[in-house]
């Protein structure tokens, strides 16, 4: 029936069955979806829809990307076109060289020929000219020999010849002392001395120039002498330039005041046998002068600066110590001592009982085990007084000290050092911080460098002064070797 209707479909039957049928409409929309729409595959449509867009991008892409080509294709076919422009113009090129040199060729020999013919022309000129200037030439020398035999047969030409002699033997003699006496006066300015002398001036200035010789010869031998002490100096400066930058380093690493050979045997024990400068410290950098009291501070350096730079050695460490030190040169000299923990006993005095003691006027770094055995030892062996005066100090029997160094020991001996290198703040050991040394050594540092400057400035000037002495040397002697001017 759809075939004989024309029917696109049995939709419009199975619509027709169920109006007739239909009793009871309940959804209008669900009836139509169901009975009069045609059912179709949606995600099938989808799925060739997709297909198809992504086909049409493709082609999309792909038609750019062969337009992108083409672009960039563009410029390789612009410069295959110039470069073969190029070849060709460069062909050209090569070929009008080649052709160049022949044609450069003929027209050389064209000009040259005709150069040529020029030279040949000024040549016979020339040749012309020649011969009659030789010819002149002849004829005046004919008439030259004649005018001489008829000089030589008379008695006033042959007078004239001889004074013609005489007179270019004169000027040559004349010529000699005129470059000799401009050698004299050259050298006489540079000397100071008088120009344009007499014979007997000259003989006088021969012999003071000789003098001068020998007395500049003096002078240099006395700069000579001077430039070395210089240069002794400097070898000085610098050895103790390098030994300050030295002792610098030691107290930086260190932090402590303490520098020199006894600081790098400590810093070689301890490397040795494995401890730390904690555990063997020198007992300068466990000690320092109070704040208050800096106005003792040289004298009680003085009094313990020995006893600062002896070592404190643990029990665990002595026999390693001892073996190092007794089987090493150690290129120096290093004192130590032993601790022993005990409980050390008092004396029944008090601790500090004179507040004008030397222990009163120090302190020491708390915190350290070996705290008690530095307080027991300096009680023990340097209690001494310090005094303020002259007087006072003759009233102790012994242990006394001044503050300008001045000391009184044990059974009436009495010590004063006063050498440079005692009172020098920088040879200071005492104390744990080294801040203030350091600033002062790195003032004397730049003080040395100042005086390594001024000295090769010294020496300079002294190498341009023996220098100018030598050029004033052989300059009295270039005068003296000038013989008489009047030879």
């Amino acid at each position: 029936m759809a075939d004989l209707f024309g029917m696109r479909s049995t939709k419009a039957l199975t619509l027709f069955n169920q109006v007739v049928g239909v009793k009871v409409l309940e959804d209008l929309d669900d009836f139509i979806r169901t009975n009069m729409l045609e059912e179709q595959d949606a995600e099938t449509e989808f799925i060739q829809l997709k297909e198809s867009f992504l086909t049409l991008m493709d082609a999309k892409t792909n038609i750019e990307k062969a337009k992108e080509q083409i672009e960039q294709l563009k410029p390789i076919n612009e410069i295959a076109i110039e470069l073969t422009n190029i070849k060709a113009d460069l062909f050209q090129l090569e070929k009008s060289k080649e052709t160049a040199v022949y044609w450069f060729a003929q027209k050389g020999v064209e000009l040259g020929e005709k150069e040529l013919e020029k030279c040949k022309e000024e040549l016979q000129r020339l040749n012309d000219a020649l011969t009659d200037l030789r010819d002149k030439e002849e004829k005046l020398k004919q008439e030259e020999r004649t005018i001489s035999i008829s000089i030589e047969k008379d008695e006033v030409g042959s007078k004239i010849k001889d004074l013609e002699k005489d007179i270019r033997n004169l000027q040559t003699q004349k010529d000699n002392r005129s470059r000799k006496l401009d050698d004299y006066n050259k050298i006489a300015r540079n000397i100071k001395f008088s120009t344009n002398p007499s014979e007997e001036t000259f003989i006088t200035n021969r012999e003071k120039a000789k003098e001068l010789k020998h007395k500049t010869q003096q002078d240099i031998d006395s700069e000579n002498e001077n430039i070395r002490a210089f240069k002794n100096e400097e070898d000085k400066l610098k050895e103790d330039t390098e030994d300050l930058v030295k002792t610098i380093k030691t107290l930086q690493e260190n932090k402590n005041n303490i520098a020199g050979r006894e600081a790098e045997i400590r810093d070689e024990i301890i490397s040795h046998i494995g401890a730390s400068r904690e555990e063997i410290p020198f007992i300068g950098e466990l000690i320092k002068v109070k704040d208050d009291e800096m106005k003792w501070e040289s004298s009680i350096e003085k009094v313990l600066h020995n006893f600062a730079l002896r070592l404190i050695v643990p029990p665990k460490y002595y026999s390693s110590v001892n073996q190092y030190v007794n089987s090493n040169n150690l290129k120096g000299r290093i004192r130590y001592d032993k601790y022993e923990d005990q409980d050390y006993l008092k004396n029944f005095k008090n601790k500090g009982f004179n507040e004008k003691s030397l222990i009163n006027k120090i302190e020491i770094k708390p915190k350290i085990q070996y705290c008690d055995w530095i307080e027991n030892y300096l009680e023990s062996q340097f209690d001494f007084v310090c005094v303020d005066n002259l007087s006072e100090f003759e009233q102790f029997h012994e242990m006394a000290i001044t503050q300008n160094g001045l000391i009184k020991f044990k059974r009436g001996k009495h010590e004063k050092d006063d050498r440079p290198h005692i009172t020098r703040k920088e040879n200071f050991v005492l104390g744990w911080d080294n801040k203030e040394k350091l600033s002062s050594l790195k003032k004397e540092l730049i003080n040395l460098q100042n005086q390594q400057t001024e000295n090769k400035k010294a020496i300079a000037n002294k190498n341009i002064e023996i220098k100018n002495l030598g050029i004033f040397k052989d300059e009295c002697h270039n005068l003296f070797q000038i013989e008489s001017m009047m030879i």
